[in-house]
């Protein structure tokens, strides 16, 4: 089974008009909604996420700041985030996650814009190492990687974990 999350972001940022957004969009029929770590500021944040958690849906919280990951997954927390994706596996978040649900990148990733990096053999070794540690399931970048689809498939025929495919929608 699939489920639709949106995301309020453009160029892997918060876009600045993320609640004005959200406003137009939170009765859609889609499962979760969520933003980054970066684009808009702590203020924002708040009030965005207080919104998001008045509805029925999941909310995601995504780390791309690789510098400030822990400061990062505190906002998460006091956010009251559902889902805390992104970031690479660190088992101090995976034991101070409380409540939220864990879904870390995996593979060699750039900042922004993130681009994945690695083999395929390597990035499902990586996968199988972190499925069954204190994680719900894992965030794949498949469509910044060279091979998109064939990565997707080794990871889907390889290994049995939930997974949040990170994509794009940027036309009708």
């Amino acid at each position: 089974m699939a489920d639709l999350i949106v995301m309020l972001t453009k160029d892997d940022e918060t876009v600045p008009n993320a609640k004005t957004l959200f406003e137009k969009i939170r009765h859609l029929p889609f499962h979760g909604i969520g933003f980054k770590d970066v684009g808009i500021g702590w203020p924002e944040m708040k009030d965005l996420a207080a919104a998001i958690k008045q509805t029925d849906k999941k909310f995601y919280f995504e780390i791309v700041s690789e510098g400030v990951m822990k400061n990062s997954v505190q906002k998460a927390l006091n956010l009251k985030a559902d889902v805390i994706m992104g970031g690479n596996y660190d088992e101090t978040i995976s034991k101070a996650k409380k409540k939220a649900e864990y879904y870390p990148y995996v593979g060699k990733f750039s900042e922004r814009p993130c681009q994945l990096y690695g083999k395929i053999e390597e990035i499902v070794k990586e996968t199988k190492m972190i499925a069954n540690k204190n994680i719900e399931g894992i965030t794949l970048l498949a469509y910044r990687h060279s091979c998109p689809e064939k990565l997707l498939g080794s990871i889907c025929q390889q290994i049995d974990t939930k997974l949040i495919v990170a994509g794009s929608v940027d036309s009708k």
